[in-house]
């Protein structure tokens, strides 16, 4: 099985959960926030490079605060998939993940692209430690995310947790036909290797 992540599928975390740096409880100093908002403005335009350029300035401009770090971190995450670069992403919207403060309106959107970030980079330990997080029934779920949690039980060898949380997202209207299917192949697999029988796969 191979998980066909797409920048497009990638939640709306790039224009609108970025949409945050005015009224934050912990606010930003002035530069930084401009530094955010025309980098904001730049992966709005789908200009990853301008939107990257800003924001190394506000990495060596001076110390951050740990907060501010983890605005910067989402936000080349959001540079680099605009790119569909998820190797670069990779460790800024992990780095993000980390972060022991995360905002309670933030958590869902920040997790919702770490979770499938890391599963194509094969991560699947952090995303599972980043779905705990959030529970996997959290109706904020993306069908990309669903699918990516699934892989992520699966490939890390808890075919149990990987069969249930099919089931349930197959149950569910938000997906593709080739979600659908994914996950059902996901189904299928688990019970053979619970079983110790080899899967016979369905086809699309």
């Amino acid at each position: 099985m191979k998980l066909g992540i797409k920048v497009s599928l990638i939640p709306v975390f790039v224009v609108t959960s970025l949409s945050i740096i005015s009224s934050r409880a912990q606010p930003f100093s002035s530069e930084v926030q401009h530094e955010f908002a025309t980098a904001q403005h730049s992966i709005e335009r789908n200009d990853w490079q301008g939107a990257v350029s800003r924001l190394q300035k506000v990495l060596v401009a001076r110390p951050l605060t740990p907060y501010e770090k983890f605005y910067t971190n989402r936000y080349l995450a959001a540079a680099y998939l605009t790119a569909n670069d998820f190797v670069r992403a990779a460790p800024y919207a992990e780095a993000a993940a980390e972060y022991p403060n995360i905002p309670a309106d933030q958590l869902v959107p920040t997790m919702l692209t770490a979770i499938p970030v890391s599963v194509s980079q094969k991560h699947y330990d952090k995303a599972i430690r980043y779905t705990e997080l959030v529970g996997f029934r959290n109706p904020g779920l993306n069908a990309i995310t669903k699918c990516s949690i699934a892989y992520a039980y699966f490939y890390s060898g808890d075919y149990r947790t990987a069969k249930k949380v099919s089931e349930e997202y197959i149950e569910g209207s938000d997906l593709t036909e080739k979600q659908s299917l994914d996950l059902l192949n996901i189904v299928t697999d688990s019970r053979m290797k619970l079983s110790n029988r080899p899967a016979v796969r369905k086809r699309s």
